[in-house]
């Protein structure tokens, strides 16, 4: 028998245009030339080999070359090329594998490379490695132009190669092509976006599709991964996207930039919702999953509980704190609360309530004065640290002065200490300036235009939850949804006895504790004997950018009853 070959192609991409089956009959041609007997052919796509080590189609050739050496004493690796072998630099952990790497583990197992295209390489191991420095370094300039070439395209508004996008199809002559809307698809798109806003879960809408027998892209059902990537993509909605930057595109969108960034905030809502661990919805029909309702005395989470009676249906539904579950009752004295007490008593807030600019006017005022205690106090240490440092330079000045200490040390210490106090004064500088800062706040007017028009984004997001409330004959999807979107979360706080004697709003006034980034809302007659404080903590990304210096107004305090507040207030023990 001849010398045994195993042959091997590879494309570090998509092989769209019959890459490898060309290499392969080169490979081919150059065995019959030597008269090699073939034993293997493998092959792998989509693998780089400068970003990482090619794929298991090149794990199969060596170990398959290996075997052929082992009995035949030797055996030929071939490729078309050297790079289709290995592009890295080897030169960290974790990089991916150089030319001569391979050459010499090859080697020592017998095994004998060889190239159509550049075969004296392997006829010295000088010339293998200068050969795969070549090799990364043309990798490497072909990445740095691709980057900018994809630069290039993206700030031009161009969707940066491969197929279109599901919804979309190439259109015009090559070199000019751009992204057409694809109506059937897109019909689709707006679909799956609509549904998705709505409250739907992404598992949901996919099997609403798959029922329907409308394929995804490929022809294939959909799935959960392949819906994600969709709704993230920001070229449904005109933009392309570079490095993370999603810029403006010169194609249509399908979507509005609005319903695209609302699904986004949604996303991003569930990805971080605190505890959440995904399952079905609660058999009660509780508003707060996922840990959205958070217990004000351990900070667990109040989970969603359905209790059934002998027939098999909902007796009632309560959160209950986990804590105490897990732990027991000695972990969390937080009791049980029907289902019906809370979400109740969050439709009726919503549908009710307005903005208090008397209450905003004494929030702004109450988190100044915070600040301004808290920045003063800063500004006093700062003082401190920078006076002491002065003094300790002035002190060590004199021992130099008067000789008892070196010039060696004297220039050591008056460096140290000369940094010492340029740090602390920009330190004292900073902090005066931030103080002359929240004075300014301060003095805003609460009746001003620009309170009225913040106000006016804060009813809008009352709105949002309000008008999804009016919905929930269908469902509390919707507005659970819109709760996601717009809060962090919530917790149930249960009232000291002299906050439930009405002193309490005062007090949290007068100690200015207000929270400009909380709607406060009273739950009354939940409990035995008690009252709670439900605080929806509204998200920082529903309120940015509206209007100068951050400032929220808060809404105004409301007693909430609550449906489910009947004649055993509300409580399951």
């Amino acid at each position: 028998m001849t010398q045994p070959a195993v042959l091997y192609a590879a494309k570090s991409t998509e092989d769209r245009h019959g890459s490898i089956p060309t290499q392969l009959d080169d490979c081919r041609a150059m065995a019959e030339r030597e008269g090699w007997t073939i034993v293997g052919e493998h092959s792998d796509e989509g693998f780089s080999a400068y970003k990482g080590n090619r794929g298991p189609g090149l794990a199969a050739a060596r170990e398959a070359a290996a075997r052929a050496a082992s009995a035949a004493s030797n055996a030929i690796l071939v490729v078309q090329h050297s790079d289709r072998l290995a592009r890295g630099a080897g030169d960290a952990p974790g990089a991916a594998e150089h030319l001569a790497e391979l050459f010499f583990t090859l080697r020592r197992q017998g095994v004998q490379l060889r190239s159509v295209q550049d075969d004296q390489t392997f006829s010295n191991p000088m010339l293998v490695a200068m050969m795969g420095e070549r090799n990364t370094e043309d990798s490497k300039r072909k990445a740095a132009a691709v980057r900018a070439g994809m630069k290039r395209r993206a700030e031009r508004g161009e969707f940066n190669g491969g197929p279109p996008p599901y919804g979309y199809r190439w259109a015009g002559p090559k070199g000019e092509r751009k992204l057409a809307v694809h109506e059937p698809e897109a019909v689709i798109v707006r679909r799956a976006f609509r549904d998705f806003i709505a409250g739907k879960s992404q598992l949901q809408i996919c099997r609403e599709l798959n029922a329907e027998g409308v394929t995804s892209q490929r022809g294939r059902e959909w799935h959960q991964g392949t819906l994600a990537k969709y709704l993230a993509n920001p070229v449904h909605m005109g933009s392309v996207r570079l490095n993370g930057e999603v810029l403006p595109g010169n194609h249509p969108a399908i979507v509005s930039s609005e319903d695209w960034q609302q699904a986004a905030a949604l996303r991003e809502a569930q990805a971080r919702s605190p505890g959440r661990q995904g399952g079905r919805p609660p058999k009660g029909g509780h508003l707060f999953v996922k840990g959205m309702l958070r217990c004000g005395r351990c900070g667990g989470a109040m989970i969603p509980r359905t209790y059934d009676d002998h027939t098999g249906e909902p007796a009632y539904a309560v959160y209950r704190c986990y804590t105490r579950i897990r732990n027991g009752t000695g972990a969390c004295s937080q009791e049980p609360i029907k289902r019906e007490a809370i979400d109740g008593a969050v439709f009726e807030y919503f549908a009710s309530s307005v903005l208090d600019m008397e209450a905003t006017r004494a929030a702004i005022a109450a988190a100044a004065e915070g600040k301004l205690r808290e920045v003063r106090a800063l500004l006093r240490q700062a003082e401190v640290g920078e006076r002491k440092a002065r003094e300790s330079l002035e002190r060590i000045r004199g021992d130099y002065k008067s000789g008892g200490l070196p010039i060696t040390d004297w220039i050591e210490f008056r460096d140290e200490l000369t940094e010492e106090i340029a740090g602390a004064a920009a330190e004292v500088q900073r902090l005066r300036s931030h103080e002359a800062r929240i004075t300014s706040d301060a003095a805003i007017d609460a009746d001003s235009d620009t309170l009225r028009y913040l106000g006016a984004i804060r009813d809008e997001i009352i709105g949002t939850v309000r008008r999804a409330a009016e919905s929930r004959g269908e469902g509390v999807e919707a507005v659970r949804t819109a709760l996601l979107r717009l809060f962090d979360g919530f917790t149930l706080r249960h009232l000291t006895p002299m906050e439930q004697s009405g002193v309490w709003v005062e007090t949290r006034m007068g100690d200015g504790i207000a929270d400009r980034d909380v709607i406060d809302a009273d739950l009354i007659g939940v409990g035995p004997g008690g009252r709670y404080e439900l605080v929806p903590h509204v998200k920082e990304s529903a309120i940015a950018g509206h209007g100068p210096r951050g400032i929220t107004p808060i809404a105004c305090k409301s007693g909430l009853s609550g449906s489910g507040n009947n004649s055993d207030n509300g409580l399951q023990t």
